[in-house]
């Protein structure tokens, strides 16, 4: 049974006890990323992360870090677009001692300005780190210049000039806006008993002030523009960009299913037509990502620049081929099978309970049973999933990072927009 209560500063409280295990998985999420961000703040959501695990009133970051030692426990926290992720996992016999720690850190953290300091250089090294992978580079150069200008295109890290010049009253000030009780899920799942968890929970999260954020996310206009940035790589990173449904929208179902079949696999005609039978690529994949009032579907591929002329065809031969005839009904039955799995088996543990229900609150204000979700993946038809091919994959946008020199760019820039 799961049980989701409203505590008295408008936190939200998901508990759901699971038998025969030993854990507790253990999260914050807090409705803020990036998205809620301006040019000004860019970054700031996740210099907040970091920020909190930096001392309390009542604890050093060592401190922080030792107590979670001592019980076995395993803290860590993320930030994305839309929400911001603070977790831990520990043994049901210290779930509250993990409770007590997070919550001080979620109330009590000092942002100390010379911590602050500090911590910013280990940011400025982290995006340096993330600029240097190319392969994650080109897939954010995608998401920038398909969202341009608007807060869903910004980098999670943030704009190094901006990050560095964050101070303590800025970073404060963020935190009393956003981290308040209408905007806080806690999320609870594992080896816990039910009222004593409710109690415990109550006691060290009151103190969350509460209050209600008033930035509204608003509907991003998609481009559909060809961006290159040159790399000194031995390859050439790619990423085409198509506009997808946001996270409430129905149609969601289908296009999961056709990125299963398009490149989310080893068995998917991508990574079988490009990889398998002709040897061009290591790596080839796709994904889709939801967020509140938009989405995106992302191809990306590394290869060497010599062979971009005949990678670009056949990427957008394989999509041509599956908008013109659609999805096989056993790519179809397979596809479902895989994503059944998936969710089915993931959920078999504690971090992903805790994940689930935590997620569904956060984004959608209400929990979705597994079959809910299941019932309405079953009911999409090959026809609906062609429909959404005819729909969603007319045209995209194109990324590309690499050693630029060794490209034709006059080819590239003739004939992109014939491919996608």
């Amino acid at each position: 049974m799961i049980k989701v209560e409203q505590l008295s500063n408008g936190v939200t409280l998901v508990i759901e006890p699971m038998d025969c295990v030993h854990s507790a998985a253990l999260g914050i999420f807090v409705k803020v990323g990036s998205a809620y961000e301006d040019t000004q703040t860019s970054g700031i959501s996740h210099v907040v992360e970091h920020m909190l695990f930096k001392g309390t009133k009542r604890r050093s970051a060592k401190d922080i870090a030792d107590q979670m030692a001592r019980i076995g426990g395993d803290l860590n926290a993320y930030t994305a677009k839309e929400v911001t992720g603070f977790y831990g996992k520990v043994l049901g016999e210290h779930l509250y001692e993990a409770m007590d720690i997070l919550a001080d850190m979620i109330t009590n953290s000092l942002i100390d300005e010379a911590e602050l300091r500090k911590e910013l250089g280990v940011i400025l090294e982290e995006i340096d780190m993330y600029n240097d992978s190319a392969e994650d580079l080109v897939q954010e150069i995608s998401q920038k210049e398909s969202f341009k200008d608007h807060p869903l295109g910004y980098q999670i890290s943030g704009e190094k000039e901006v990050v560095s010049a964050f101070t303590r009253e800025k970073v404060v000030d963020f935190i009393q806006k956003h981290y308040v009780g209408s905007n806080i899920v806690i999320s609870i799942a594992g080896n816990v008993l039910m009222e004593e968890t409710l109690y415990k929970a109550k006691k060290y999260f009151s103190n969350i002030p509460s209050g209600i954020s008033e930035v509204q996310i608003t509907k991003p206009l998609f481009h559909y523009d060809l961006s290159m940035i040159h790399k000194e790589t031995e390859q050439v990173h790619l990423c085409v960009a198509y506009e997808g449904v946001d996270y409430e929208d129905s149609k969601t179902y289908a296009l999961s299913l056709i990125n299963s079949v398009l490149g989310g696999n080893s068995n998917s005609r991508l990574f079988q037509k490009i990889r398998e039978d002709m040897g061009l690529v290591y790596s080839i994949y796709s994904y889709s990502a939801s967020y509140k009032t938009t989405g995106i579907m992302q191809i990306y591929a590394g290869f060497n620049p010599t062979q971009l002329k005949t990678i670009l065809p056949v990427i957008s031969q394989c999509i041509e081929e599956l908008k013109a005839s659609g999805m096989t009904k056993t790519e179809l039955m397979i596809a479902k099978e895989q994503m059944r799995s998936e969710m089915l088996m993931g959920l078999e543990s504690t971090s992903s309970r805790m994940n689930h229900n935590g997620k569904n609150l956060i984004y959608r204000g209400r929990l979705i049973e597994k079959e809910s979700i299941l019932e309405k993946l079953e009911l999409v038809t090959v026809e609906d999933v062609q429909q959404c091919m005819t729909d969603y994959m007319k045209s995209g946008s194109l990324s590309i990072v690499g050693n630029c020199d060794d490209l034709d760019t006059n080819w590239l820039q003739k004939n992109w927009t014939g491919f996608f």
